[in-house]
């Protein structure tokens, strides 16, 4: 799967972003309050950003956590 060999995924909670997690790609899961990550966040290597609206979650806070977060290529 493309999964395994992707050096990020990013995205809002959808099965595509846990999808990515289970089959092995570091994951930026992105949370607005329409949902609780406490309860529904992808399992594996994942950060979670969590913010009121997904428009609050700015593109520096996304990078900065993708920086540390990514593996290498």
């Amino acid at each position: 799967m493309l999964g395994a060999r992707a050096a990020l995924a990013v995205g809002n909670d959808s099965g595509a972003v846990h999808l990515m997690a289970a089959a092995g790609a570091p994951t930026i899961a992105l949370f607005s309050q329409a949902s609780d990550p406490e309860l529904s966040a992808p399992r594996g290597y994942v950060a979670v950003l969590h913010a009121p609206d997904l428009k609050d979650l700015s593109v520096r806070q996304v990078h900065d956590t993708a920086r540390v977060f990514a593996r290498p290529a």
